[in-house]
């Protein structure tokens, strides 16, 4: 039996531009991000609020409509499609947002409406929580994080593993087997290398 294609996924900054929802749900709410802070990552600095406060506003929007109406991340559509289309991949969502049922249901049709048909499963964990004993659930496929910490835990549990870099992790040193990429074309790029079979002729240095 041919070995299923499948790619396991992690959902906000990787699928779904989570960063731009939140800031226009907090925006929705009387918040204005402060300026110059396109480099924080964390949210008690964008809004100089509390940590606890900060947690306390994720949780709330994870669990809000609005989790429903993300835009997809940079040029996921396009890549996601294409491996779906011309190789045969499918896909599991693998998203830390809490247990809300209704915001699981919205976040499933959110999968659907933005990229079609090819999502196999939503699982989700907790806020923060870590992925590793879901990864450890599949036989080895390819997975796509954000979280440094998940990305590891992808490693360890044998998956082929790509992080998606952005401002606040790509200072994080990770494991040597693990991709960086910024871009759904690099992730599609690299695995056509491998489904095709071909051998990258490295550059001549004169």
């Amino acid at each position: 039996m041919e070995r299923q294609k499948l790619i396991l996924t992690d959902a906000d900054g990787v699928l779904f531009d989570w960063v731009a929802g939140f800031n226009a749900w907090m925006e929705g709410k009387g918040w204005n991000r402060l300026p110059d802070t396109e480099y924080h990552y964390t949210i008690e600095k964008w809004y100089n609020i509390t940590h606890d406060h900060a947690m306390d506003l994720v949780s709330t929007f994870n669990s809000s409509a609005a989790i429903g109406f993300l835009k997809p991340y940079l040029d996921s559509v396009k890549y996601i499609r294409k491996l779906h289309n011309e190789f045969g991949y499918n896909f599991v969502v693998i998203t830390a947002m809490g247990h809300d049922p209704y915001a699981i249901e919205l976040r499933r049709r959110n999968c659907e409406d933005v990229f079609g048909h090819i999502f196999q499963d939503v699982l989700v964990v907790d806020l923060l929580a870590s992925k590793e004993e879901i990864l450890k659930s599949y036989e080895p496929a390819i997975w796509i994080e954000d979280k440094p910490s998940n990305a590891e835990a992808g490693i360890k549990a044998g998956h082929r593993t790509y992080l998606f870099e952005h401002d606040h992790n790509g200072h994080m040193s990770t494991s040597k087997d693990i991709t960086r990429v910024h871009t759904w074309k690099e992730v599609y790029e690299s695995i056509v290398v491998e489904e095709k079979g071909i051998e990258l002729i490295p550059a001549v240095v004169y």
